[in-house]
């Protein structure tokens, strides 16, 4: 059986050959982190971490400002982001990166809409809770979203091109 194997001139490679990996291109690496490329679920994990520091204070500052019941309903708003934030990369991820792009795809689209869902049912728990003070909620929920602009940086690489 003949052995597909293509030349990789990725960053930092150099001239080498390796196998054709079945299914793809050959042109993504195999283990993209050993040259600071986050992969999908190592950069869902660091927004969440972001997300549960930017709840906690926030709901420090609402404590401060409106007391315990106002801290507990920030710091809810705040678990309300991380936790649809952590069930989205649990459902988008499951299978690797190195499945189909059609079963990629379809992972997304599935995991976006039951974050949906996730983020609905637990406002709802939220409204519920705390009805009389909602505005916790809503802000540090709105804050933590903030976490996903500053994402975008954090993809493309954690260490630099050698040039510059």
């Amino acid at each position: 059986m003949r052995r597909n194997n293509f030349i990789d001139l990725s960053w930092g490679h150099g001239y080498t050959s390796r196998p054709l990996m079945a299914g793809g291109t050959g042109l993504s690496d195999a283990n993209p982190e050993r040259h600071g490329v986050q992969t999908g679920f190592v950069t869902a994990r660091k927004i969440c971490v972001w997300q549960l520091g930017i709840g906690f204070a926030g709901s420090l500052l609402w404590g401060l400002h409106d007391g315990v019941h106002a801290a507990v309903a920030g710091l809810f708003g705040g678990l309300i982001a991380v936790i649809s934030t952590y069930y989205f990369a649990l459902r988008a991820f499951a299978h690797g990166q190195n499945a189909a792009p059609e079963r990629l795809l379809g992972n997304l689209m599935r995991a976006e809409v039951m974050k949906w869902g996730v983020t609905l049912a637990l406002f709802m728990v939220a409204i519920v809770l705390f009805r009389d003070i909602f505005p916790p909620v809503i802000s540090v929920y709105a804050t933590c979203l903030l976490v996903y602009w500053f994402a975008l940086g954090w993809t493309v690489t954690t260490s630099g091109s050698g040039t510059g």
